[in-house]
């Protein structure tokens, strides 16, 4: 098993990945600078939990409806004179990088020509700045999820090629940190442990779980037990996350009722809050039930799920390329099992927000392993095949992306010092003078 610094050893050996590691690193950092003073709604509530953290006021830390994995990696940086919204969108490219390393890592046994090499490069450098693209935006915990996502199929690659207990805990700590990255990972981690589990029934017809995987669920559901312990005791009841039950009811019939479309300011529950959306869980929203209103869900679920087929074709034509690559192409054996996590995630992923709030950000989870899917086609294929469909879709994104990025505008509109009160009891504490703010669906105001 590689540890971290001997795949980045085996990658910096290699000119074309120092050369696309040096292209997304130039163009991601410009986009990353570029919007670096933007603010959204969920941002600010990542940003303040942080702080929360920071100055020890675990009380307000602790919170149910906003995964804390973004806010434990942006604490470090409240001690530091560095604006948090500056640390996100570094964090934001760190990210980025920690991917196109993994996707060079896969696919170099492929790489093998000269044409393969520039394939790779042009591959590995699109992929970069298309994820650089999305992930310096606004301050989510999407893509964070999505790069554990791709994290946690390579640590059940590696598992299910040689089980051990290294292996397992590795596996383990992975689907651990997609829960705290995005509360709906947790099924998506049962449903990767549910793989793991099948696989070991099958074996041999032997119909019992191997020591690897009981330690595998341990290490995963050890920190997702104490963590539900937690904001059960804060909010009175078993929680698993309250960002379920809250967008349920935000997205029924009825006006608007998010905090950031009312008027007025909305004073927090939590002493320290900058205002009530750092923890919208105990806001009172109108109860609605499905049954009552079919037609309304109906016509809900449909609109959610056309937004995810819209995200799909429009976001990037990687995309595309990268389903069939992860759909079709025949993987060894031992890496079959990650074809069906990949697969199982997604569909829990999907159902999980079709049935409440669908916005194309949401499919980053399992957007960004599906964009890094066309490796496969140069690790698992002949070199010389499919490189150059990968190349001609790498060019096409390429132009795409520069067209889009140069000809689409968001209005904006510039806040002054203070302008948002009627958000904030002291805007001044998350959001600095002059800074872009934007709206819940990537508008601004």
């Amino acid at each position: 098993m590689e540890g971290s610094g001997e795949i980045i050893g085996s990658v910096l050996r290699r000119w074309y990945a120092l050369a696309a590691l040096a292209v997304v690193t130039g163009i991601g950092g410009a986009l990353a600078w570029v919007s670096r003073d933007q603010v959204n709604p969920d941002g600010v509530a990542y940003v303040s939990v942080a702080r929360h953290y920071g100055s020890l006021e675990l009380r307000a830390a602790v919170n149910g409806y906003w995964s804390p994995l973004l806010s434990w990696l942006l604490t470090p940086f409240t001690w530091l004179p560095v604006e948090p919204l500056h640390a996100a969108r570094l964090i934001a490219l760190v990210l980025v990088l920690i991917v196109v390393v993994v996707v060079l890592r896969l696919g170099a046994p492929g790489v093998t020509t000269r044409l393969s090499e520039w394939t790779m490069f042009a591959f590995a450098s699109v992929l970069g700045v298309s994820l650089a693209y999305w992930a310096t935006g606004l301050v989510t915990p999407d893509f964070l999820a999505g790069v554990v996502f791709v994290l946690a199929l390579v640590a059940l690659g590696r598992h299910l090629q040689s089980p051990s207990r290294t292996t397992a805990i590795r596996l383990g700590v992975c689907l651990a940190l997609l829960y705290f990255a995005k509360s709906p990972g947790l099924f998506v981690g049962l449903a990767m442990l549910g793989v793991v589990a099948a696989r070991d029934l099958r074996a041999d017809g032997r119909r019992r779980l191997d020591r690897t995987t009981l330690v595998a669920g341990a290490a995963f559901l050890a920190p997702v037990i104490a963590w539900v312990a937690l904001i059960s005791v804060k909010y009175h009841r078993l929680t698993i996350s309250t960002a379920s039950q809250y967008n349920w009811r935000l997205a029924g019939p009825g006006p608007p009722t998010h905090p950031s479309l009312l008027p007025g300011y909305h004073p927090p529950v939590n002493s320290g809050d900058v205002w009530v959306w750092d923890d919208p869980s105990w806001l009172e929203l109108p109860r609605w039930s499905a049954t009552d209103h079919v037609t309304y869900f109906a016509t809900h679920v449909v609109s959610g799920i056309n937004s995810g087929l819209t995200s799909l074709t429009t976001s990037s034509l990687l995309l595309v390329i990268g389903m069939f690559a992860g759909l079709t192409v025949t993987l060894p054996r031992a890496w079959r099992g990650v074809r069906a996590a990949l697969i199982a995630g997604g569909v829990v992923l999907v159902f999980a927000h079709a049935i409440t709030i669908m916005e194309p950000r949401y499919l980053w989870m399992v957007g960004v392993p599906l964009l890094a899917a066309p490796v496969l086609l140069i690790r698992f294929a002949p070199a010389t095949r499919g490189l150059l469909g990968i190349l001609a879709f790498a060019a096409v994104q390429l132009i795409a992306s520069l067209i889009l990025l140069f000809t689409i505008t968001v209005p904006q509109q510039r806040v002054e010092q203070g302008g948002l009160r009627t958000m904030a009891r002291d805007s001044r504490a998350v959001v600095p003078p002059g800074s872009r703010v934007a709206g819940p669906q990537g508008s601004t105001y």
